[in-house]
Protein backbone atom coordinates (compact mmCIF):
# COMPACT_ATOMS: atom_id res chain seq x y z
CA UNK A 1 0.00 0.00 0.00
CA UNK A 2 2.79 2.44 0.89
CA UNK A 3 4.51 1.71 -2.41
CA UNK A 4 1.34 2.53 -4.38
CA UNK A 5 0.97 5.82 -2.51
CA UNK A 6 4.63 6.66 -3.09
CA UNK A 7 4.33 5.89 -6.82
CA UNK A 8 1.15 7.97 -7.10
CA UNK A 9 2.81 10.89 -5.31
CA UNK A 10 5.87 10.66 -7.58
CA UNK A 11 3.67 10.61 -10.68
CA UNK A 12 1.74 13.64 -9.48
CA UNK A 13 4.93 15.53 -8.71
CA UNK A 14 6.44 14.75 -12.10
CA UNK A 15 3.26 15.72 -13.93
CA UNK A 16 3.18 19.10 -12.19
CA UNK A 17 6.79 19.87 -13.11
CA UNK A 18 5.88 19.53 -16.78
CA UNK A 19 3.79 22.69 -16.35
CA UNK A 20 6.74 24.75 -15.17
CA UNK A 21 6.69 28.26 -16.53
CA UNK A 22 9.01 29.02 -19.40
CA UNK A 23 10.35 32.48 -20.01
CA UNK A 24 12.73 34.54 -22.10
CA UNK A 25 14.82 37.49 -21.00
CA UNK A 26 14.16 39.60 -24.06
CA UNK A 27 14.40 43.02 -25.65
CA UNK A 28 11.27 44.19 -27.48
CA UNK A 29 12.11 45.17 -31.06
CA UNK A 30 8.63 46.23 -32.15
CA UNK A 31 4.92 45.68 -31.52
CA UNK A 32 2.39 45.04 -34.28
CA UNK A 33 -1.36 45.50 -33.82
CA UNK A 34 -3.55 42.81 -35.34
CA UNK A 35 -7.33 42.44 -35.57
CA UNK A 36 -7.60 40.54 -32.26
CA UNK A 37 -4.39 41.31 -30.39
CA UNK A 38 -0.81 42.52 -30.42
CA UNK A 39 2.20 40.63 -31.67
CA UNK A 40 5.53 41.36 -30.01
CA UNK A 41 8.77 40.76 -31.87
CA UNK A 42 11.67 40.22 -29.48
CA UNK A 43 15.24 39.06 -29.30
CA UNK A 44 17.50 37.57 -26.67
CA UNK A 45 21.17 38.54 -26.90
CA UNK A 46 20.71 39.48 -30.54
CA UNK A 47 19.00 36.19 -31.47
CA UNK A 48 15.44 36.54 -32.77
CA UNK A 49 12.72 34.80 -30.75
CA UNK A 50 9.42 33.47 -32.04
CA UNK A 51 6.76 36.16 -32.33
CA UNK A 52 4.84 36.52 -29.08
CA UNK A 53 1.14 37.33 -28.87
CA UNK A 54 -1.37 38.80 -26.40
CA UNK A 55 -5.12 39.02 -27.19
CA UNK A 56 -7.07 42.24 -26.68
CA UNK A 57 -9.65 40.34 -24.62
CA UNK A 58 -7.04 38.89 -22.22
CA UNK A 59 -7.74 40.06 -18.67
CA UNK A 60 -4.08 41.12 -18.34
CA UNK A 61 -3.83 42.86 -21.72
CA UNK A 62 -3.45 46.44 -20.41
CA UNK A 63 -0.74 45.55 -17.92
CA UNK A 64 1.20 43.35 -20.34
CA UNK A 65 0.93 45.82 -23.21
CA UNK A 66 2.09 48.71 -21.01
CA UNK A 67 5.10 46.66 -19.87
CA UNK A 68 6.00 45.79 -23.47
CA UNK A 69 5.71 49.44 -24.61
CA UNK A 70 7.83 50.63 -21.67
CA UNK A 71 10.50 48.00 -22.38
CA UNK A 72 10.58 48.93 -26.06
CA UNK A 73 10.69 52.68 -25.40
CA UNK A 74 13.45 52.42 -22.81
CA UNK A 75 15.47 49.69 -24.51
CA UNK A 76 15.06 47.51 -21.42
CA UNK A 77 15.34 43.74 -21.22
CA UNK A 78 12.32 42.11 -19.60
CA UNK A 79 11.40 38.61 -18.47
CA UNK A 80 8.50 37.39 -20.63
CA UNK A 81 6.69 34.29 -19.40
CA UNK A 82 4.98 32.24 -22.09
CA UNK A 83 1.93 30.07 -21.47
CA UNK A 84 1.48 26.40 -22.26
CA UNK A 85 -1.40 25.18 -24.38
CA UNK A 86 -2.57 28.64 -25.36
CA UNK A 87 -3.59 28.95 -29.02
CA UNK A 88 -1.69 25.75 -29.87
CA UNK A 89 1.56 26.80 -28.23
CA UNK A 90 3.48 24.27 -26.17
CA UNK A 91 5.63 26.92 -24.46
CA UNK A 92 8.63 24.65 -24.83
CA UNK A 93 10.92 27.41 -25.94
CA UNK A 94 11.02 30.99 -27.13
CA UNK A 95 12.62 29.71 -30.34
CA UNK A 96 10.69 26.57 -31.29
CA UNK A 97 9.03 27.98 -34.41
CA UNK A 98 5.60 28.43 -32.78
CA UNK A 99 4.06 31.79 -31.89
CA UNK A 100 4.18 32.09 -28.09
CA UNK A 101 1.30 33.44 -26.00
CA UNK A 102 2.44 35.98 -23.40
CA UNK A 103 1.43 35.17 -19.84
CA UNK A 104 3.21 38.02 -18.07
CA UNK A 105 6.04 40.54 -18.42
CA UNK A 106 8.38 41.56 -15.61
CA UNK A 107 11.32 43.98 -15.37
CA UNK A 108 14.71 42.44 -14.67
Amino acid sequence: MKVKILIAFAALTLSQTSFAAHYCNSSVEYLASEYNGVRAYTNTNGRTNDPMYIAYNDSQFSSIYASLVRAQSNGETVKIYILEEQDGDDAASCRDGVVDYIGSVHPL
